[in-house]
Protein backbone atom coordinates (compact mmCIF):
# COMPACT_ATOMS: atom_id res chain seq x y z
CA UNK A 1 0.00 0.00 0.00
CA UNK A 2 2.88 2.31 0.99
CA UNK A 3 4.18 2.02 -2.11
CA UNK A 4 1.66 2.02 -4.78
CA UNK A 5 0.82 5.52 -2.59
CA UNK A 6 4.32 6.63 -2.60
CA UNK A 7 4.11 6.27 -6.07
CA UNK A 8 1.39 8.29 -7.16
CA UNK A 9 2.71 11.13 -5.01
CA UNK A 10 5.80 10.77 -6.83
CA UNK A 11 4.25 11.07 -10.14
CA UNK A 12 2.58 14.03 -9.50
CA UNK A 13 5.50 15.63 -7.52
CA UNK A 14 7.81 15.19 -10.85
CA UNK A 15 4.66 16.02 -12.80
CA UNK A 16 3.82 19.69 -10.98
CA UNK A 17 8.46 19.89 -11.43
CA UNK A 18 7.98 19.36 -15.11
CA UNK A 19 5.28 21.47 -16.17
CA UNK A 20 6.74 24.17 -13.73
CA UNK A 21 10.44 24.18 -15.68
CA UNK A 22 8.29 24.19 -18.90
CA UNK A 23 9.17 20.00 -20.07
CA UNK A 24 7.70 17.83 -21.73
CA UNK A 25 8.30 13.77 -21.56
CA UNK A 26 9.67 12.20 -24.47
CA UNK A 27 10.48 8.85 -25.84
CA UNK A 28 12.73 7.08 -28.95
CA UNK A 29 13.81 4.34 -29.76
CA UNK A 30 17.04 3.08 -30.90
CA UNK A 31 18.17 -0.27 -32.38
CA UNK A 32 15.05 -1.24 -30.94
CA UNK A 33 16.03 -0.31 -27.39
CA UNK A 34 13.47 2.30 -26.10
CA UNK A 35 14.72 5.73 -23.66
CA UNK A 36 12.72 8.24 -22.18
CA UNK A 37 13.93 12.06 -21.96
CA UNK A 38 12.87 15.18 -21.09
CA UNK A 39 12.62 18.13 -23.25
CA UNK A 40 11.61 22.14 -23.00
CA UNK A 41 8.30 21.97 -24.43
CA UNK A 42 8.68 25.34 -26.57
CA UNK A 43 12.44 25.87 -27.72
CA UNK A 44 13.81 28.73 -28.36
CA UNK A 45 15.87 29.02 -31.21
CA UNK A 46 17.81 31.73 -29.77
CA UNK A 47 18.79 30.13 -26.83
CA UNK A 48 21.55 27.49 -26.05
CA UNK A 49 20.75 24.53 -25.22
CA UNK A 50 22.11 21.91 -22.17
CA UNK A 51 22.20 18.53 -22.31
CA UNK A 52 21.88 16.92 -18.94
CA UNK A 53 22.83 13.55 -17.86
CA UNK A 54 22.71 11.91 -14.41
CA UNK A 55 25.35 9.61 -12.86
CA UNK A 56 24.95 5.72 -11.93
CA UNK A 57 21.82 5.02 -10.02
CA UNK A 58 20.02 8.19 -10.94
CA UNK A 59 17.31 9.80 -13.52
CA UNK A 60 16.42 12.56 -15.76
CA UNK A 61 14.25 13.86 -12.58
CA UNK A 62 17.01 14.34 -10.28
CA UNK A 63 18.20 17.26 -12.49
CA UNK A 64 14.78 18.76 -11.71
CA UNK A 65 16.08 21.41 -9.00
CA UNK A 66 18.94 22.59 -10.86
CA UNK A 67 16.63 23.08 -14.22
CA UNK A 68 13.80 25.25 -12.46
CA UNK A 69 16.52 27.57 -11.45
CA UNK A 70 17.87 28.26 -15.13
CA UNK A 71 14.02 28.33 -16.19
CA UNK A 72 14.35 30.46 -19.79
CA UNK A 73 17.81 30.67 -19.95
CA UNK A 74 18.11 27.73 -22.08
CA UNK A 75 16.66 24.70 -24.15
CA UNK A 76 17.67 21.51 -22.58
CA UNK A 77 17.54 18.09 -22.88
CA UNK A 78 17.74 15.57 -20.42
CA UNK A 79 18.12 11.76 -21.05
CA UNK A 80 17.57 8.45 -18.59
CA UNK A 81 20.79 6.84 -19.59
CA UNK A 82 20.24 3.02 -20.46
CA UNK A 83 18.93 0.97 -17.64
CA UNK A 84 18.01 4.31 -15.71
CA UNK A 85 14.44 6.02 -15.21
CA UNK A 86 12.63 5.05 -18.51
CA UNK A 87 15.94 4.04 -20.84
CA UNK A 88 15.87 -0.06 -21.95
CA UNK A 89 19.54 -1.58 -20.89
CA UNK A 90 20.51 -4.34 -23.32
CA UNK A 91 23.44 -6.13 -21.22
CA UNK A 92 24.29 -7.90 -24.60
CA UNK A 93 26.14 -4.41 -25.47
CA UNK A 94 28.65 -1.67 -24.24
CA UNK A 95 26.77 0.59 -21.37
CA UNK A 96 28.62 3.30 -22.70
CA UNK A 97 27.98 2.88 -26.81
CA UNK A 98 24.10 2.29 -25.74
CA UNK A 99 24.25 5.85 -24.11
CA UNK A 100 26.46 7.15 -26.88
CA UNK A 101 23.59 6.15 -29.45
CA UNK A 102 20.82 7.36 -27.47
CA UNK A 103 22.41 10.84 -26.99
CA UNK A 104 23.23 10.70 -31.23
CA UNK A 105 19.19 9.74 -31.51
CA UNK A 106 17.54 12.53 -28.94
CA UNK A 107 19.84 15.64 -30.94
CA UNK A 108 19.02 14.59 -33.73
CA UNK A 109 15.18 13.85 -33.18
CA UNK A 110 15.24 17.46 -31.47
CA UNK A 111 17.35 18.87 -33.72
CA UNK A 112 20.44 20.46 -31.59
CA UNK A 113 23.58 20.78 -33.73
CA UNK A 114 26.01 22.03 -31.23
CA UNK A 115 25.30 22.10 -27.13
CA UNK A 116 26.60 22.30 -24.13
CA UNK A 117 26.98 18.52 -22.54
CA UNK A 118 27.18 18.31 -18.58
CA UNK A 119 27.03 14.90 -16.98
CA UNK A 120 27.68 14.20 -12.97
CA UNK A 121 29.67 11.40 -12.39
CA UNK A 122 29.22 8.37 -14.60
CA UNK A 123 27.13 10.63 -16.69
CA UNK A 124 30.39 13.06 -17.01
CA UNK A 125 32.11 9.57 -18.67
CA UNK A 126 29.38 9.04 -21.10
CA UNK A 127 29.43 12.66 -21.70
CA UNK A 128 33.01 12.41 -22.47
CA UNK A 129 32.76 9.53 -24.32
CA UNK A 130 30.03 11.19 -26.69
CA UNK A 131 32.34 14.32 -27.25
CA UNK A 132 35.50 11.98 -28.27
CA UNK A 133 32.86 10.50 -30.77
CA UNK A 134 31.51 13.92 -31.57
CA UNK A 135 33.54 17.03 -31.42
CA UNK A 136 32.22 19.31 -33.74
CA UNK A 137 28.84 19.29 -31.69
CA UNK A 138 29.99 19.96 -28.37
CA UNK A 139 30.99 23.65 -27.53
CA UNK A 140 31.45 22.93 -23.39
CA UNK A 141 32.20 19.99 -21.60
CA UNK A 142 31.20 20.29 -17.74
CA UNK A 143 32.08 17.47 -15.28
CA UNK A 144 30.48 17.33 -12.38
CA UNK A 145 31.97 14.85 -9.89
CA UNK A 146 33.41 13.08 -12.47
CA UNK A 147 34.40 9.02 -12.40
CA UNK A 148 36.81 7.58 -14.09
CA UNK A 149 40.05 9.38 -12.32
CA UNK A 150 42.67 6.90 -11.51
CA UNK A 151 43.97 8.29 -7.70
CA UNK A 152 46.01 6.49 -4.82
CA UNK A 153 43.80 7.09 -2.31
CA UNK A 154 40.59 5.49 -1.38
CA UNK A 155 37.72 7.96 -0.75
CA UNK A 156 34.91 6.78 1.97
CA UNK A 157 32.98 5.17 -0.56
CA UNK A 158 35.65 3.07 -2.35
CA UNK A 159 36.82 1.97 1.62
CA UNK A 160 33.76 0.46 1.66
CA UNK A 161 33.31 -1.15 -1.82
CA UNK A 162 37.63 -2.59 -0.76
CA UNK A 163 35.99 -4.10 2.46
CA UNK A 164 33.24 -5.98 0.93
CA UNK A 165 30.23 -3.63 1.25
CA UNK A 166 29.62 -2.03 -1.99
CA UNK A 167 27.04 1.22 -0.90
CA UNK A 168 25.00 0.96 -4.32
CA UNK A 169 24.15 -2.92 -2.63
CA UNK A 170 21.42 -2.78 -0.05
CA UNK A 171 18.23 -4.49 1.36
CA UNK A 172 17.45 -2.05 4.07
CA UNK A 173 15.75 1.13 4.15
CA UNK A 174 18.88 1.91 6.84
CA UNK A 175 21.63 1.53 3.61
CA UNK A 176 19.74 3.47 1.16
CA UNK A 177 19.85 6.63 3.30
CA UNK A 178 23.21 5.51 4.24
CA UNK A 179 23.57 5.73 -0.20
CA UNK A 180 22.04 8.83 0.12
CA UNK A 181 24.67 10.37 2.56
CA UNK A 182 27.05 9.61 0.24
CA UNK A 183 26.11 11.56 -2.42
CA UNK A 184 24.80 14.59 -0.88
CA UNK A 185 25.66 16.62 1.58
CA UNK A 186 21.95 16.89 2.77
CA UNK A 187 20.07 14.40 1.84
CA UNK A 188 16.66 15.21 1.76
CA UNK A 189 13.52 14.28 4.86
CA UNK A 190 12.62 10.69 4.86
CA UNK A 191 9.20 11.39 3.80
CA UNK A 192 6.86 8.52 3.83
CA UNK A 193 5.37 7.27 1.61
CA UNK A 194 7.48 8.71 -1.18
CA UNK A 195 10.52 7.05 0.70
CA UNK A 196 8.72 4.03 0.29
CA UNK A 197 8.34 3.96 -3.05
CA UNK A 198 11.95 5.68 -3.84
CA UNK A 199 13.84 2.92 -1.77
CA UNK A 200 11.55 -0.11 -3.47
CA UNK A 201 11.72 1.03 -6.80
CA UNK A 202 15.63 1.24 -6.05
CA UNK A 203 15.84 -2.40 -5.24
CA UNK A 204 13.40 -3.04 -8.32
CA UNK A 205 16.24 -1.66 -10.70
CA UNK A 206 19.27 -3.37 -8.45
CA UNK A 207 19.67 -6.24 -10.56
CA UNK A 208 20.15 -4.03 -13.87
CA UNK A 209 22.28 -1.98 -11.45
CA UNK A 210 24.75 -4.69 -11.03
CA UNK A 211 24.63 -5.58 -14.73
CA UNK A 212 25.95 -2.31 -15.49
CA UNK A 213 28.14 -2.16 -12.72
CA UNK A 214 30.21 -4.73 -14.04
CA UNK A 215 30.81 -3.51 -17.40
CA UNK A 216 31.68 -0.28 -16.21
CA UNK A 217 34.32 -1.02 -13.93
CA UNK A 218 37.70 -2.74 -13.71
CA UNK A 219 39.06 -5.96 -11.54
CA UNK A 220 39.95 -3.80 -8.83
CA UNK A 221 36.19 -2.36 -8.69
CA UNK A 222 36.99 1.02 -9.93
CA UNK A 223 35.33 2.88 -12.86
CA UNK A 224 37.58 2.19 -16.01
CA UNK A 225 39.46 5.33 -16.26
CA UNK A 226 38.95 7.92 -18.94
CA UNK A 227 40.92 8.59 -21.82
CA UNK A 228 43.07 11.64 -20.91
CA UNK A 229 44.90 11.87 -24.04
CA UNK A 230 41.19 11.88 -26.05
CA UNK A 231 39.35 14.16 -23.31
CA UNK A 232 42.31 16.76 -23.71
CA UNK A 233 42.68 16.97 -27.36
CA UNK A 234 39.18 18.07 -27.67
CA UNK A 235 38.63 21.44 -29.03
CA UNK A 236 35.34 22.28 -26.57
CA UNK A 237 35.74 24.44 -23.21
CA UNK A 238 36.34 22.36 -20.37
CA UNK A 239 34.97 22.57 -16.57
CA UNK A 240 35.23 20.86 -13.54
CA UNK A 241 32.62 20.95 -10.60
CA UNK A 242 33.46 19.89 -7.59
CA UNK A 243 31.65 19.41 -4.06
CA UNK A 244 34.03 20.27 -1.53
CA UNK A 245 32.36 17.68 0.80
CA UNK A 246 32.48 14.78 -1.51
CA UNK A 247 32.63 11.45 0.09
CA UNK A 248 31.60 9.21 -3.47
CA UNK A 249 35.71 10.06 -4.46
CA UNK A 250 38.60 11.29 -3.07
CA UNK A 251 39.78 14.65 -3.45
CA UNK A 252 43.29 14.28 -5.12
CA UNK A 253 40.29 13.47 -8.27
CA UNK A 254 40.65 17.37 -8.81
CA UNK A 255 44.21 17.14 -8.68
CA UNK A 256 44.71 14.41 -10.90
CA UNK A 257 42.37 16.04 -13.61
CA UNK A 258 44.63 19.08 -13.60
CA UNK A 259 47.93 17.34 -14.20
CA UNK A 260 46.13 15.74 -17.23
CA UNK A 261 43.51 18.58 -18.44
CA UNK A 262 45.77 21.55 -17.89
CA UNK A 263 43.14 23.95 -19.87
CA UNK A 264 40.75 22.67 -17.63
CA UNK A 265 39.22 25.46 -15.55
CA UNK A 266 37.50 24.33 -12.03
CA UNK A 267 35.02 25.24 -9.56
CA UNK A 268 34.81 24.02 -6.42
CA UNK A 269 31.40 23.88 -4.39
CA UNK A 270 31.67 24.54 -0.48
CA UNK A 271 28.24 23.41 0.73
CA UNK A 272 27.82 20.54 -1.33
CA UNK A 273 28.56 17.00 -2.03
CA UNK A 274 29.00 14.76 -5.19
CA UNK A 275 25.98 15.77 -6.60
CA UNK A 276 26.23 19.48 -6.99
CA UNK A 277 23.77 19.59 -9.22
CA UNK A 278 20.98 18.40 -6.78
CA UNK A 279 22.48 19.59 -3.65
CA UNK A 280 23.27 23.08 -4.25
CA UNK A 281 21.31 23.91 -7.60
CA UNK A 282 21.11 27.83 -7.22
CA UNK A 283 24.82 27.77 -7.07
CA UNK A 284 25.78 25.53 -10.41
CA UNK A 285 23.00 27.72 -11.92
CA UNK A 286 24.68 30.92 -11.30
CA UNK A 287 28.15 29.35 -12.47
CA UNK A 288 26.44 28.31 -15.74
CA UNK A 289 24.94 31.04 -16.54
CA UNK A 290 28.27 33.01 -15.99
CA UNK A 291 30.71 30.29 -17.88
CA UNK A 292 28.39 28.36 -20.10
CA UNK A 293 25.20 29.86 -21.09
CA UNK A 294 25.35 32.18 -24.04
CA UNK A 295 23.42 35.19 -24.19
CA UNK A 296 20.35 34.76 -26.59
CA UNK A 297 21.36 35.69 -30.32
CA UNK A 298 20.35 39.04 -31.50
CA UNK A 299 18.96 38.80 -35.39
CA UNK A 300 21.09 41.67 -37.86
CA UNK A 301 19.67 44.93 -38.02
CA UNK A 302 18.35 45.07 -41.40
Amino acid sequence: MSYKLGQFIWAILMLMGRKASRLALKSGSVGGRSYTCLVSDEADSALETLVLLHGFTGSKDYWLPLIKQLKGRFNVLVIDLPGHGGSHFDPAQDFYEQAVRIIDDALWFHKSERVHLIGASVGAMVACRYAERNPQRVHTLVMIGPAGVPVCEPSEFYAEVDAGQNPFWIHTRQAWRHLLSLALRTPPPDFWPVSAFLFGDYMKRQSTYRLIWDQIVDEHRRFRPLDFTAVSALPCRKMLVWGEAERTFHRSTVEVLSEHLPELRIFRCDKSGHAVHYDQPKWLAELLCAEVIMPPRTPPLP
